[in-house]
């Protein structure tokens, strides 16, 4: 669903001031969830996941900022709506989300305190820009009292291979990417007698913006008459597991698939100027 262009204050403030007791078609969300928050026309709006829709709410005004990202639970209407913007009553929003974005590099860097997640997963995207390419992760982890692990997002040029499940290099095909996740702990607990322990963490935001910018990525085909690609991507990162022997190992993951007809296929929609 698309902002038309030329929503008006007006507009704005006729959407707030609209009437939410037509039960018919009510929509109450008291799940947290995952939105992106954007200015428009002077207004801010906000893109909630799930159901992909604009909401826009005197709260949201008075608490949040152009590109922050908050989870949210809300009330609106889901009727007819010229603009794509739905008033709503915003219930709970969350302080914003810390965002990390993604970096073009040949190497990836020497890293301090590092942690391996034991699982990681994409929780929600959205492969046009609705989320303003904000991703959100989760992973778990062992940590200890009050460490907070942060992630870091690297498109490394110099390493776009896959190593497949025979331990065999594939070179991937063409309009597709493999995007290094890693995870450091900002605030290490030095205490001796500290004791690490299992950790979920469901607010891992990138901002991956960076890879809309024209260059980026190593986009192939283009023509006057095919101005849009299908980009996926695979995320490679080191997870942390146990063995037959018990003993913990590290190991190279892979997550994502190269089809864009599956589930687990994740990836950007790159749409240039003819």
């Amino acid at each position: 669903m698309k902002i038309v262009k030329y929503l008006t204050v007006i507009v704005v403030a006729a959407l707030l001031s609209s009437c939410l007791g037509d039960e018919d078609n009510k929509i109450e969300v008291k799940t947290p969830t995952f939105s992106y928050v954007r200015d428009y026309n002077g207004s801010l709006v906000a893109a909630v996941s799930g159901i992909n829709m604009y909401i826009v709410s005197n709260t949201l005004s008075n608490t949040a900022s152009h590109g922050d990202c908050v989870f949210l639970t809300y009330t609106t209407q889901h009727g007819a709506s010229s603009s794509g913007i739905y008033g709503a009553e915003i219930k709970t929003i969350s302080d914003p989300i810390e965002q990390e974005p993604i970096e073009k590099v040949t190497q990836i860097p020497t890293l301090e305190n590092q942690v391996y997640p034991s699982t990681m997963s994409v929780k929600t995207y959205s492969p046009d820009s609705f989320l303003g390419d904000r991703w959100l992760f989760n992973g778990s982890f062992e940590l200890k009292d009050e460490e907070i692990v942060v992630p870091r997002f690297y498109y490394n040029t110099e390493n776009q291979i896959e190593i497949d499940s025979n331990k065999n290099p594939v070179t991937i095909g063409k309009n597709c990417g493999i995007i290094d996740v890693r995870f450091v702990v900002i605030n290490p607990n030095e205490e001796e007698d500290a004791v690490k322990m299992p950790v979920t963490r469901d607010d891992i935001v990138g901002d991956f913006s960076n890879a809309r910018v024209s260059g980026f990525l190593p986009v192939e085909g283009l023509s006057a008459s095919s101005t849009t690609v299908n980009f996926p991507f695979k995320f490679r990162y080191i997870r942390s597991t146990i063995d037959g022997k018990g003993n913990t190992v590290l190991e190279t993951m892979y997550l994502g698939a190269w089809s864009t007809n599956t589930s687990n296929s994740y990836g950007l929609t790159l749409t240039y100027d003819k």
